[in-house]
């Protein structure tokens, strides 16, 4: 039987709804590069908040900002000839992350060479979280090549931005994690151990995977010590894009309802039409 105009339209209309993204939402921990999900929140008692501005605390916030300089061909070349020779030695247990994890911690004791003692600790924290969040995009199941290709980069990536990673967790966040602190919102710590989210300079994915957590950004229009920066404003229109794409889910949601019954009224009223 053919249908009638209007059903067919509406089942369209409703599908076209119902299986729209909410790509503001649809973000995850790797978008705020953590490598475990949840448990993100702010602290607010100052002194307690400031005993977690530590370096190991500035990793992933660090790995967000140092990501300028690319991977070295030869660095690639090698690591993956190395990784290829050993997936394929394993399939089946062949471990992205841990493959990963064992090239880049090799390579530190060269790369930190002359730098100081706290580069030996940054390029380990680094490499450990580098190597789980990029690893974690690559399902298990993947070719040796996938996951070689991913493994290196992950470290290659960590040896290429060892200077700015060092200089990031010494220099540059401490300060905005201690005037978060100070802020009447206090700072935002994820995951365990905690990793501090500078929420002024973070990427618009990774405010939508906060907002997730129930995590609000703080007033874009408000300065703080340091005045309202570019990062803060760009973080506040950000921000406002989510709150309007999470307003809009409920109005979809109803308005599918709405289809769904004008479809059901639709084949009842069909049926009567239909001769005994």
């Amino acid at each position: 039987m053919r249908q009638p105009p209007f059903r067919v339209f509406a089942v369209v209309f409703a599908a076209s709804v119902i299986l729209a993204p909410a790509t503001a939402l649809a973000s995850g921990a790797s978008d705020c590069d953590l490598t475990t999900a949840g448990s993100c929140g702010f602290v607010t008692t100052p002194a307690s908040c400031s005993q977690q501005c530590t370096p190991p605390s500035f990793v992933a916030d660090c790995d967000g900002q140092c990501n300028a300089n690319p991977p070295a061909a030869t660095c690639s070349a090698a690591c993956n000839t190395s990784c290829s020779t050993t997936c394929n030695a394993n399939p089946g247990t062949f471990s992205c992350a841990a493959a990963c994890t064992s090239d880049c911690m090799a390579s530190c004791t060269d790369v930190c060479s002359g730098k100081g003692s706290g580069c030996m600790a940054d390029c380990g924290a680094d490499c450990s979280n580098r190597c789980g969040v990029q690893c974690a995009a690559v399902p298990p199941t993947a070719d040796c090549t996938a996951q070689c290709q991913t493994s290196c980069n992950a470290s290659c990536d960590v040896q290429a931005n060892i200077d700015c990673q060092t200089n990031c967790t010494a220099s540059v966040v401490p300060n905005n994690c201690e005037l978060a602190c100070m802020s009447s919102s206090g700072a935002v710590f994820c995951g365990s151990p905690p990793q501090y989210i500078d929420m002024k300079t973070t990427t618009a994915a990774c405010l939508a995977y906060l907002q997730s957590q129930g995590i609000m950004a703080p007033d874009a229009g408000a300065s703080g010590a340091g005045g309202t920066s570019s990062g803060t404003k760009s973080g506040g229109c950000a921000m406002a894009d989510v709150n309007r794409d999470a307003s809009r889910a409920p109005f979809g949601a109803l308005l599918a309802l709405a289809v769904v019954g004008l479809l059901r009224r639709s084949r009842r009223e069909t049926r009567r039409r239909v001769p005994e």
